[in-house]
């Protein structure tokens, strides 16, 4: 590992809570000892031995937990080592060293808090002692770490393959009810056939597009749906009435590609095409406290929206994956409307966009 990323694994160490944990446990099991040496002495010693103890102690420990890890780690090279033998020499000086410091300086504070010197055979058990635990303990750690960083690599892979698959079962989908669509409307009307080709290019662009995007601002979400309403307008003509509420400042929020579009295409297929005078299609987005607000609502019958479909499906696939618990979507009826709404943090949004834009990162 390079220094920068050994800084970033130490960081990540801090922010553990069960180290902090044993942390406090080890330093108070340590703290009774002296306390009780301190009450048993007649006359008790000053107050100043004692206080010296405790934060020497403190910073063995800390050695001991954070930073024993370090020179296992750190070789100079990007990267995880595949085998820790180059480091061995290197991280057995670096406990001795780490060790003859710690106890040179209790020894330092002791005789300036009125303590005689430490003889020579408490340095040279801590040596042979402590230096070895603190060896042993650093390699325990390193490669518990390097172990766990393998397996979120692992599992960001397997995520990142699964959300490609979820993602490759629209396209096919789309595709094929747009040929359908065209199909119906060549029988119907050639002239207005040829100008949905010219719409279905544009679109299905648009949809290689979104297929090389882990995540999209909702603005080129909206442009993706637009685009699809072109086509199915060309169909439906004036029996399609669409209307858009879109919240200032939500357009630039990154989010998952072809989010809207299955269910603006659920709406029309199932809802307003069905219907004999065809009807209202109302696309919303907006922010409620905490989270992002998407809404598709549509007016006319519903037959088979119950949310089973296999795009339905995908898309709460794709939203656990992505947001993992932080996403949610339902399909409800609020007469004369079917409504599909999508829920987002606003939290999620940015970690999910930050960690699909760089699977690997630190």
């Amino acid at each position: 590992m390079t220094l920068a990323e050994v800084r970033r694994a130490f960081r990540a160490r801090l922010r553990k809570p069960g180290l902090w944990g044993v942390f406090a446990l080890v330093s108070g099991a340590y703290a009774v000892y002296p306390v009780l040496q301190w009450f048993r002495q007649v006359p008790r010693p000053g107050l100043t031995l004692l206080a010296i103890e405790f934060p020497s102690a403190l910073l063995f420990y800390f050695a001991f937990i954070w930073l024993s890890p370090v020179p296992w780690q750190w070789d100079g090279r990007s990267g995880r080592a595949p085998s820790p033998s180059p480091r061995i020499v290197q991280a057995l000086l670096v406990a001795e060293a780490l060790v003859t410091a710690m106890v040179l300086l209790d020894d330092h504070l002791g005789r300036w808090a009125g303590r005689s010197a430490l003889p020579l055979d408490i340095y040279i058990a801590n040596l042979c002692f402590q230096g070895p635990a603190l060896f042993l303990v650093g390699n325990l750690m390193a490669t518990r770490e390097h172990l766990e960083e393998e397996r979120v690599a692992l599992r960001q892979k397997s995520e990142e393959a699964q959300g490609l698959h979820l993602k490759g079962q629209i396209h096919p989908h789309v595709l094929f009810n747009a040929l359908n669509g065209l199909a119906e409307l060549m029988e119907d009307d050639p002239a207005q056939a040829e100008a949905c080709v010219r719409a279905m290019s544009d679109f299905l662009h648009r949809i290689l597009v979104a297929s090389e995007r882990a995540t999209w601002p909702l603005q080129e979400e909206r442009i993706l749906v637009e685009q699809f309403l072109v086509m199915e307008s060309l169909r439906l003509g004036d029996r399609l009435t669409v209307h858009w509420h879109w919240e200032p400042g939500t357009e630039s929020l990154p989010v998952l590609p072809m989010l809207l579009q299955p269910l603006v295409e659920n709406a029309l297929k199932h809802g307003i095409n069905p219907a004999e005078n065809g009807g209202e299609l109302v696309l919303s987005s907006r922010t409620e406290g905490s989270d992002l607000l998407l809404e598709v609502r549509n007016t006319g019958t519903s037959p088979g929206r119950k949310g089973h479909g296999v795009g339905l499906q995908n898309l709460r696939s794709r939203l656990e994956l992505a947001y993992r618990g932080r996403a949610s979507f339902e399909l409800s009826r609020e007469d004369p409307w079917t409504v599909a709404r999508i829920r987002l943090n606003l939290l999620a949004i940015e970690e999910a966009h930050e960690q699909l834009a760089d699977p690997g990162g630190g």
